[in-house]
Formats: C-alpha cells, structure tokens, sequence
C-alpha cells in the first residue's frame, strides 16, 4: 500500500545550502533523529548517493537502502528504496531560489509495507516535521 502526498517550505537560504543540507545524508541521524537512526554512505559520487538507513516507527525498527540522484543544475533530488522496508517508495525534492529565499516542494509515494494504513498519516507529518527542522537549521547558519 503507497500513499502520496506533497509537501512545501521556504527557507532564508540560499539553493546550494538547502540541497545540500539534503544530500548530507550521513548528517541525518543529527539534524533528524525521528527520521535516521542510523546511516551508512555505501556509494558516493557527485552525481548519486547510495546509502543504508535505519529508523524507528512505532516501536518497530525498519532499515531500507537507497538511492539519491542529485541534478545540482535542475535544482533536484529524487531518492528511491531500492531494498528494504520500503521498497518501491519515491521521493522527490525540487529546490528553486527566489531572492535570497529557497523555496523547496517534495512528491512522495511512500510504500507502508507492514505499517499498512496505520502509517499513512505518520509518513507526511515525520516528512513536514524534517521539513520543519531543516527550516531551524539552515536559518541558523
């Protein structure tokens, strides 16, 4: 079962710094703690980023790898659960500079697996909760 959902946040920072906040992965555990446990960059390259996460949800602990594309001059991130708890699920993040301001939209289609529709309002609001964070941090810089 998928459900999707889109989401959208501006933030007083400039396009880099916002994408690149997001392709930090190995800093989510940090920045996002209900979001990543636990990561581990598998592949790197300037263009992808392979890696294996793990999370906590409902008291159940999940673990999924995935893969991010990174198109710096298009503005987009599109990462996609190739194994794991997950699988199958896309999301997309589309980053475009306005004054000085980022304005970024996120689709999601996110595969609940064992949660089943007891995750499908959790899904979106741990997606706008890091929206949410990211926003605090990246203003702080």
């Amino acid at each position: 079962m998928a459900i999707d959902f889109d989401l959208s946040e501006t933030v007083s920072a400039p396009k880099e710094r916002v994408m690149a906040h997001f392709i930090g992965v190995e800093d989510m555990p940090k920045y996002h703690p209900k979001m990543a446990r636990k990561v581990e960059v598998l592949e790197k390259s300037d263009s992808a980023i392979k890696y294996r996460l793990e999370t906590k949800v409902m008291l159940k602990k999940m673990e999924s790898v995935n893969s991010m594309s990174i198109d710096r001059a298009a503005g987009t991130l599109v990462t996609e659960t190739l194994e794991g708890d997950g699988k199958g699920s896309k999301i997309t993040m589309a980053f475009t500079e306005k004054e000085g301001k980022t304005d970024i939209s996120m689709k999601a289609s996110i595969e609940l697996g064992v949660l089943g529709s007891l995750g499908k309002g959790m899904a979106a609001s741990m997606w706008k909760e890091a929206m949410e964070q990211a926003k605090t941090v990246l203003e702080k810089k």
